[in-house]
């Protein structure tokens, strides 16, 4: 026969082992939880810095364009999906005497002329729908996808036009 004080202490030790493997069990599944939450974060992080890298090894840094990779990869794109008869009109762009620019004004003002190129190349992409990208130091590829001659030269010398108007020093 217990005692009735040797039956509360048991009732109170009951209760604290119960609570405390409770709040073990508590405490484990919230650290387990709070891990696999930071785990899916730093994948999701991982993917995101991944899609970025990706975006900057394709793109342009000075005039945030396609790089060439990009446009070749885009043009491979373009042939591969095409069917018979499909369209596709490719232009090269190269800034005239642009080495002479470079030497009189420095390379800063070459940078600033090949970026308001792009910015305007950028603008056109959008309102053309061409694909635009800078392939070397200062040239530039269009791929103007189901344009045929005619209509492509039409978007072409819209773009020379506007190009003309930003009045971009050139000493050559």
């Amino acid at each position: 026969i217990l005692s009735p004080m040797a039956d509360d202490a048991t009732k109170w030790l009951f209760t604290f082992y119960c609570s405390s493997f409770v709040l073990a069990c508590v405490l484990t599944r919230y650290v387990f939880d709070n891990r696999q939450i930071e785990m899916t974060i730093l994948r999701l992080k991982e993917v995101r810095n991944s899609h970025l890298m990706k975006q900057m090894a394709l793109t342009d840094a000075l005039t945030g364009l396609r790089n060439r990779k990009a446009m070749m990869g885009e043009m491979a794109t373009l042939l591969a999906n095409a069917q018979p008869g499909t369209l596709l009109s490719v232009a090269m762009i190269d800034i005239d005497d642009f080495k002479r620019l470079n030497d009189t004004l420095g390379h800063a003002a070459g940078d600033e002329a090949l970026k308001a190129v792009g910015s305007m190349f950028a603008e056109f992409s959008k309102a053309s729908g061409a694909i635009c990208g800078r392939i070397g130091g200062e040239e530039f590829l269009v791929l103007l996808p189901g344009a045929d001659t005619d209509a492509a030269t039409h978007e072409l010398e819209g773009a020379m036009r506007q190009l003309e108007r930003m009045n971009i020093p050139n000493p050559g």
